[in-house]
């Protein structure tokens, strides 16, 4: 040091000396006051203080500070500008007193009055609270804090785990604060962020107590000392880059005092024996789905979103679309608190919608946090920067080209598509539980068959990594022909599968699905796209998304003409078969699309795959009210199948023998195959194909004249749908259920379930089908003319998709609503009224029936 440093030195007052300043009291290392009043600064921050105020005015270079604040320690730069801002905040209106001298230190401006310091104010010292003063209310944890807190009293270690972000910081400094505040010991926090080795760790601890002064004892034995007769908590915070350091600290401490407790934040666990681990999970977000603005503004993601959101901009109103984009967000962002932070800085300027759409790149987005806080605090980038840098070479190599998976995957999968063939595939496990201690990965589900999955943040920060290293292509073309393999092989087992069983294994995959058929279009393979689409069609039909596969189908390069004969095309004929005949009344279109798959079957042993098609193909001619085709596809069908009287396509072949018999004015039949179809489908497994056997069955029972046995099955389908994916099938049953009750006299909740039936069937072309029922409740009501329009929309349904005629409940409605029309209405009126209904939009009538 220069000698003007050494002259000062020798000529300044001891650190215990006190100082008087503008209204302010300053106890070096132990309280600042102001007008009396204890301000809450950190220990760090009042030896920085202390450091100047004795200075008289000099300049106090940066070496210095250290030396002053973390005598002995290796700490960043960050640390010391951390602190600095921190005593400026607590001198408040005084903050210039403290000036910064560019690139060399700092200066104190005030005039300090040296006083005299008794013994009882020596000994502040121990009563000074070392944790941070939360500047925020904790948001979001208020069932987590009592468990902790009883594990904390059980068990002498706890250490808190989870990836950045979570807020484990900040549920330490709660729980250490309610520790204090229940009498237990006073708690001392140990920030280990600007710690950069492990030699660091025992004085860091040594300064929570306050021990920074030169002395010949080491550092814990001074702690050891000073703890003998009291208990304590220690929090060490941020130790996953020190964890050895940290747990062999902890451990000396703890063999030495019976009365201390330690609480640990980390990415990873300590590893000590007695280490009680918990995992801080990300906070809750609303159900998917979900409307209730109740339940959306009571979950704590939203909640937090909500609280941060009003700090910026507290005139901001939230409604309840408002809402519903919130939760939104807060899923987008898994629950982590720390992106939801720095999401509601945007949320507060640009809004909700468009901070969603600007998420496509979370770490352009996420960024510009608070300048008070740790600089890996400040950006979503930085917090997985800061994990990442503890990983070796395999782990972080693993941990980017994982992220090529979407919704998470199981060990089979990660071995499969992303495996290295020189390695083992233990390897490869014992590096993804490496991964997921140190909270770069989740693991989910059962001990016997977990789940893993990134964040959406980490998998977004890995894949960009991965498209660095020049290994996105190779990665992504493994995973999407590993999906490719895995849903041909779903789709030869569909048909005796368990729904529950097949399901649990492949809708897990679904987001995987997509990121790998988007790929797939994205480079042009085509056959490799067109066997992802082909073959997930059983995984788009039972879990409601049968639009989400007619739009897939639609794009250029999955048209089947483009393909060589074969399964792979077959397949795909089939998957535009079935989509048309799960979304679209268009007879004829899927007549076409039916025909093509059935030729591309011709010949193929897979004889499933030629039923189905056939099965697609008899629907059209039903739809059409052929019922010589109809029959002649059914005859087809038998001679393949042969003894096949078991599963998911037979008990289809029964149901289309169903609606043939009952095309034919047939009913006892159609009652028969009806319920044949569904002892087919339970017997599979089936519980969609079952509920889609007792609509019919429902239906049929009406036609039948048996009202109240059609009442009780449309109750039972209701059941089985209410809060499901497969909307046109509940807006079926509703309406089914309804022109039951209407037929039993029971008018209100017979117009109760319309309602429901018009809600569920808009937008999905097969509304036109409940207006003839609706225009006997516009009847009732005395609203002819509304009813004539109903009628008319109906006719103009039935002529515009290419239908047959109307099967008997339908056409039931329908000739007593003409009836009563036409003794209502002269012909030229009524022609008027028709013609008029059927040049209306769905959207008009179905206002016109909410009406009515």
């Amino acid at each position: 040091m220069d000698r003007t440093r050494t002259q000062r030195q020798a000529e300044r007052p001891p650190p215990q000396a006190a100082f008087r300043f503008g209204g302010f009291e300053l106890r070096p290392g132990r309280q600042l006051l102001r007008d009396g009043a204890v301000i809450p600064v950190g220990r760090i921050a009042l030896d920085l203080l202390g450091a100047l105020v004795r200075a008289r005015g000099e300049l106090v270079t940066k070496d210095e500070l250290f030396e002053a604040a973390w005598p002995g320690l290796v700490v960043v730069e960050n640390a010391l500008h951390q602190h600095m801002r921190a005593l400026r905040s607590a001198l408040g209106d005084h903050s210039a007193l403290i000036v910064t001298v560019p690139r060399r230190g700092y200066r104190f401006e005030g005039q300090g009055e040296e006083i005299e310091v008794g013994d009882q104010d020596a000994d502040a010292s121990a009563e000074l609270p070392s944790m941070p003063a939360p500047l925020t209310p904790l948001i979001g944890r208020e069932d987590e804090l009592p468990a902790i807190e009883r594990l904390l009293a059980a068990h002498r270690c706890v250490t808190l785990l989870g990836p950045g972000g979570v807020g484990k910081t900040r549920l330490a400094i709660e729980i250490a604060r309610r520790w204090e505040g229940r009498g237990n010991g006073p708690a001392h926090w140990v920030g280990l962020a600007g710690i950069v080795e492990g030699d660091g760790v025992d004085g860091a601890i040594a300064a929570a107590f306050g021990l920074n002064g030169p002395s010949s004892l080491p550092p814990l034995a001074r702690v050891r000392h000073l703890l003998r007769h009291h208990p304590a908590l220690i929090v060490l915070d941020n130790c996953e880059h020190l964890v050895e350091a940290c747990a062999s600290a902890a451990h000396q401490l703890m063999q030495a005092h019976a009365g201390l407790h330690v609480l640990a934040t980390s990415q990873h666990p300590l590893g000590m024996s007695g280490e009680h681990r918990v995992r801080v999970s990300m906070l809750g977000v609303p159900p998917e789905g979900t409307c209730d603005g109740g339940v959306i503004a009571a979950s704590p993601a939203v909640k937090l979103l909500l609280a941060r959101v009003g700090e910026c901009a507290s005139q901001l109103h939230i409604d309840s679309d408002a809402l519903e984009e919130a939760a939104a967000l807060c899923r987008q962002l898994d629950g982590n608190a720390l992106a939801i932070e720095l999401a509601a800085v945007h949320v507060a300027t640009i809004g909700l919608a468009a901070t969603r759409a600007a998420l496509a790149d979370h770490f352009r987005l996420l960024a510009g946090g608070p300048r008070d806080v740790l600089p890996k605090h400040r950006s979503l980038e930085a917090m997985i920067d800061w994990s990442c840098a503890l990983l070796n070479g395999k782990q972080a190599a693993l941990f980017r080209r994982l992220s090529v998976f979407a919704g998470g995957w199981t060990l089979e999968a990660a071995s499969a598509a992303i495996g290295d063939a020189t390695r083992d595939p233990t390897d490869i496990a014992g590096d993804l539980s490496e991964l997921v201690e140190r909270s770069l990965i989740v693991s989910e589900g059962s001990t016997r068959s977990p789940r893993l999955r990134m964040l959406e943040a980490q998998r977004l920060y890995a894949l960009k990594e991965l498209r660095a290293s020049g290994e996105h292509e190779i990665y992504a073309s493994a995973h999407a022909s590993y999906f490719a393999a895995f849903f041909e092989a779903g789709h030869d087992d569909w048909d005796d599968a368990h729904d529950d069983r097949w399901l649990a294994r492949h809708a897990a995959e679904r987001d995987n699905l997509r990121a790998a058929i988007r790929f797939a279009l994205a480079i042009a393979e085509r056959e490799l796209a067109a066997r992802l689409v082909g073959s997930s069609v059983w995984l788009w039909r039972s879990t409601g998304a049968a639009h989400e596969l007619r739009q897939l189908l639609q794009h250029p390069l999955l048209q089947p003409g483009l393909l060589p004969p074969g399964h792979v095309r077959a397949r795909l004929e089939l998957a535009l078969a079935f989509s048309l005949h799960w979304t679209s009344s268009e007879s004829l279109r899927l007549e076409s699309a039916a025909a093509g798959a059935v030729a591309a079957f011709e010949g193929s042993p897979d004889v499933l795959g030629a039923a189905d098609s056939l099965l697609c193909l008899a629907s059209a001619f039903a739809q059409l009210g052929d019922t010589f085709s109809h029959r002649t596809c059914l005859g087809r069908i038998e001679s393949l199948l042969g003894e096949h009287r078991h599963g998911k396509t037979y008990g289809w072949y029964c149901g289309s023998h169903a609606w043939a018999a009952q095309l034919a004015g047939d009913l006892p039949a159609a009652l028969a195959w009806a319920t044949k179809s569904r002892i087919a489908y339970r017997g599979s497994g089936a519980r969609h194909g079952e509920t889609r056997a007792l609509l019919h069955l429902a239906d049929l029972q009406l036609a039948a004249g048996d009202a109240v046995q059609a009442i009780a099955l449309g109750e039972e389908c209701i059941a089985r749908l209410d809060g499901g994916l497969h909307r046109v099938d509940l807006g079926r049953a509703h309406a089914n259920l309804a022109a039951a009750r209407f037929a039993c006299g029971d008018v209100d909740r017979a117009r109760s379930d319309w309602q429901l039936a018009l809600e569920e069937l808009r937008g999905l072309d097969f509304s036109y089908w409940v207006f003839d029922h609706l225009a006997l409740l516009a009847i009732l009501q005395g609203r002819d003319d509304a009813a004539a329009r109903m009628v008319g929309f109906a006719d103009a349904g039935y002529a515009r998709l290419s239908k047959g005629r109307r099967v008997q409940n339908e056409q039931r409605a329908h000739d007593r609503a003409m009836a009563r029309l036409r003794g209502r209405f002269p012909a030229d009126e009524l022609a008027g009224l028709l013609s008029a209904g059927a040049a209306s939009s769905e959207e008009e009538m179905s206002e016109l029936a909410l009406r009515v």
